[in-house]
């Protein structure tokens, strides 16, 4: 009996968190990290003291969706990868440096895949590292990226191999840069006097072009054409 009444309440507490973390994932993707936790347990209907016991504050809050989304997005960006490198390795032809790229960027434009509240986080993690947000980056997200670099070599071999460790860093900070700026009021829509916004279908092309030229570009120095 004290068996059963222990495993039932295993998966209630398991239920509320789950709850809670989905609602405050959905309101963060939606109305940003400003969201209050009143909010959040109102979609979730649990209450703030729910919040507190489970996670102990907003940025742990926050930490746990990171983590969730890292987890999940991460996954399927390998899975992405794996598939195109074992289709070329087939072919016997090096990967395309288009479809490497795009597997990378996918999600951060796939609807519903959450990817810009994920370039959000990323950013923050960037801009006020947390103990747990470093070890969430090099759980979930070095071990993609060194695959991605190798992948970036393979795909482009007249390229010094060491050079991609960079320009994956290059890539990175574009990406998320741009994913993070809000729509409507991005400093895109700003510069271009509301012509071009982020959220514009050809967006996700034109970034894939501009990182395409980056990770293949030849270093070596413009020569001066002054005469």
């Amino acid at each position: 009996m004290k068996a059963a009444k222990m495993i039932k309440a295993i998966a209630e507490d398991s239920e509320i968190r789950s709850r809670i973390l989905n609602a405050a994932e959905e309101l963060f993707a939606k109305n940003g990290l400003e969201t209050s936790i009143r909010e959040i347990t109102e979609l979730a209907n649990v209450n703030i003291a729910a919040v507190n016991y489970y996670f102990s504050s907003k940025t742990a809050l926050s930490e746990a969706i990171f983590e969730q989304l890292s987890q999940r997005i991460n996954i399927k960006r390998l899975s992405d990868l794996e598939s195109l490198l074992s289709l070329a390795r087939n072919e016997c032809r090096p990967p395309s440096l288009r479809d490497i790229v795009l597997a990378f960027i996918r999600p951060y434009f796939e609807p519903g895949s959450d990817g810009k509240l994920l370039a959000r986080l990323i950013l923050q993690s960037r801009i006020a590292p947390t103990s747990l947000t470093k070890v969430i980056v090099e759980r979930h997200f070095d071990p993609m990226a060194k695959r991605f670099i190798e992948a970036f070599s393979l795909a482009c071999p007249s390229v010094e191999a060491s050079k991609f460790y960079r320009r994956y860093e290059f890539m990175v900070g574009t990406v998320v840069f741009t994913i993070s700026d809000p729509a409507g009021g991005s400093r895109m829509r700003r510069l271009s006097n509301g012509r071009i916004d982020v959220d514009d279908p050809d967006v996700a092309s034109s970034l894939v072009s501009f990182v395409i030229g980056g990770l293949s570009a030849d270093d070596g120095l413009v020569p001066d054409q002054s005469g």
